[in-house]
């Protein structure tokens, strides 16, 4: 069982030239720096769609596309920003960014193959992902002030998105089976939304 922490990258992971790989802090938020963080993200999704086979390819293709062992890469600008990563079983793959002060994320993957991504900007954002199974993808934006997101994906092949503009959101996803698609997006204050799907197995 292979077990991998925040900024810990291990061989063939994606180049991202955007923006230093490993954590990196920076004492204030600038507009170039904003830009940047938006370049890097931008440059993960399309990594994450090269790795991922464009999100079109079955369990059985994502492990021939996929690199051998597990990828982790984590860019940290502000203050009190903290990750908790925990990867076990075959070639994850995951890339976080967190700008601003007192991020949080939790970050479980188990399984195989699995997939995801996550900007913070702003403060007091936290999320908590749990993958297992096989080949499932996930993604979270939050953009503001003490957003909550929760995705939990049990099973294969799920897709499931979560985009938070604003302050107070929350938003949970749970799937489970096979072959799900979810997508929640908040923009204001104060707004709360659940999703449960699940498909046959």
């Amino acid at each position: 069982m292979e077990q991998s922490r925040a900024a810990t990258l291990p061989r063939r992971t994606c180049a991202l030239s955007a923006c230093e790989t490993g954590c990196r802090r920076s004492a204030a938020m600038t507009p170039l720096t904003t830009r940047r963080l938006r370049a890097a993200i931008a440059a993960a999704a399309v990594c994450f769609a090269t790795l991922a086979g464009a999100g079109d390819l079955a369990p059985s293709e994502l492990r021939a596309a996929a690199p051998s062992g597990h990828a982790l890469a984590l860019r940290q600008h502000g203050s009190a920003n903290a990750v908790a990563a925990e990867q076990s079983g075959q070639q994850h793959w995951f890339d976080g960014i967190q700008a601003g002060a007192t991020q949080r994320a939790r970050v479980v993957q188990r399984g195989s193959l699995q997939r995801a991504t996550l900007l913070q900007e702003g403060g007091n954002n936290t999320l908590d992902l749990l993958q297992s199974g096989e080949g499932n993808h996930a993604g979270v934006v939050q953009l503001g002030q003490d957003n909550q997101a929760g995705i939990v994906q049990d099973g294969i092949g799920h897709r499931a998105s979560i985009d938070q503009h604003g302050s107070l959101n929350t938003a949970r996803i749970a799937q489970s089976g096979r072959d799900g698609s979810a997508r929640l997006s908040q923009s204001g204050s104060a707004r709360t939304a659940t999703l449960i799907q699940h498909q046959g197995r």
